[in-house]
């Protein structure tokens, strides 16, 4: 049973067979709870709950969970976590549970089998491992017997710049000679990658990290394109790369010119680099000054804003003659978040800020109220183990400042927020 927000109230569980257990909702607060039920049944679910327990708790709850099918092999993914999650789809190199009946003819092929542990009255359990690569004959057994198919890799990679001109007749991308190449990476999965990056001329392999259900960039600096990655492995997928410097291939790129006052020194920056972003964040300090901007003819920038109060971005159309001008006023406003959008050629972002002011030492009864409708629409009940009614004002400040809210209730918040003199 999932953790619950709220101490207040009770649920009945239906734990198979006319098993009815009661569930006090003050033990789910305290964390998520296993339960014991019957696999000789159809599904679990919480058929009672109080009145007191929130509508979005009780949707959860109410929702049944189906049964192990006393027909096929029912299929859990092998993580490390203690509660395993049922499997949606199979994917090739990952390990799983499998359950089933004994009355079930089936039997597991010896390649796939780790381990088979000990059964619960009529009910078995094996830890299998599919193989890395398919294999049409494990294919066909697992989809035959579990009723799953198996689905597409976890893992992607693309090339954020420079834009591909396509594939050659082998599938390699064809890239042109120009500046650094960037590189992201994702994993969508619980499994850690590691990215190989190959040369095409030292064989020189390089090792990218890649953390679960993250996504991370790479820059690939070389001096001449013979240098350069010619292969970039991912898990599964293996992808070649070649690149032309014929003259028709050339590609421009968004270009800013900064300065640094201090110093009086002048640099030139490619707007989809890292090194850019870094570079913007300095201009909205004030430690260099923006100077120029070039933009390629095809390109049309996006420039937005909005105030720390709103929630829709507000266009800004800035003549090209003065776009560095109105750039630089408008990055300056650092009451205001700035979103710069020029598509494949970059993009960036800055949230608003603000000075931290001295908050009242009492909330007037107009901005608790509004906190408690706030907490309310966010399903919090409780607050340093008091009703949000009953709870002292610095409690609910700090509830506030904690509070994950959702993306409907984000202006909401900031705008009670700036208005005691605070900020989010």
């Amino acid at each position: 049973m999932p953790k619950a927000e709220t101490a207040w109230g009770s649920i009945v569980l239906e734990c198979g067979n006319g098993n009815h257990r009661r569930i006090e909702m003050a033990r789910l607060v305290t964390g998520a709870q296993t339960y014991v039920v019957d696999p000789d049944t159809t599904s679990y679910f919480a058929s009672w709950t109080s009145h007191e327990v929130p509508a979005r708790y009780s949707a959860v709850v109410r929702e049944r969970v189906a049964a192990p099918d006393a027909d096929r092999f029912t299929v859990f993914s092998a993580s490390k976590d203690r509660q395993k999650p049922a499997a949606a789809s199979l994917r090739w190199g990952r390990n799983y549970y499998l359950i089933w009946r004994e009355e079930l003819s089936a039997k597991i092929p010896d390649d796939l089998l780790i381990a088979e542990l000990g059964p619960t009255g009529r009910w078995h359990c094996a830890l299998v491992g599919l193989p890395e690569t398919r294999d049409p004959a494990a294919e066909r057994w697992l989809t035959t017997h579990t009723g799953l198919v198996f689905g597409g890799p976890l893992s992607q990679w693309g090339v954020v710049y420079p834009p591909p001109f396509g594939t050659t007749a082998s599938g390699d991308l064809v890239l042109p000679d120009v500046g650094p190449m960037v590189l992201s990476f994702a994993s969508n999965d619980e499994t850690e990658r590691t990215v190989e990056l190959i040369s095409m001329n030292q064989l020189r392999t390089l090792d990218l990290p890649i953390s679960k259900n993250a996504t991370q960039m790479m820059e690939v600096r070389a001096s001449n394109a013979g240098e350069r990655v010619g292969t970039i492995v991912l898990g599964e997928q293996r992808q070649g790369i070649e690149w032309t410097t014929a003259s028709y291939t050339k590609v421009e790129a968004v270009t800013l010119e900064l300065s640094d006052p201090a110093t009086g020194a002048t640099r030139v920056e490619e707007f989809h680099l890292p090194a850019c972003y870094e570079a913007l964040t300095d201009v909205r300090h004030g430690r260099l000054r923006l100077l120029s901007i070039s933009v390629p003819s095809f390109v049309r920038p996006r420039v937005c804003a909005r105030a720390m109060t709103e929630i829709v971005w507000t266009d800004y159309q800035i003549p090209p003659a003065s776009l560095a001008d109105g750039l630089g006023d408008l990055i300056l406003d650092r009451d205001k978040d700035i979103w710069i959008n020029c598509g494949a050629y970059g993009s960036w972002v800055a949230m608003a800020e603000r000075s931290e002011e001295k908050r009242p030492p009492e909330l007037p009864n107009s901005y608790r109220r509004e906190l408690e409708w706030l907490f309310r629409n966010n399903n919090l009940h409780l607050l340093a183990g008091k009703r949000v009614p009953k709870a002292l004002d610095g409690d609910m400040l700090a509830g506030l400042e904690r509070l994950g809210l959702n993306s409907r209730m984000a202006g909401h918040a900031r705008k009670i927020m700036q208005s005691i003199g605070r900020r989010r």
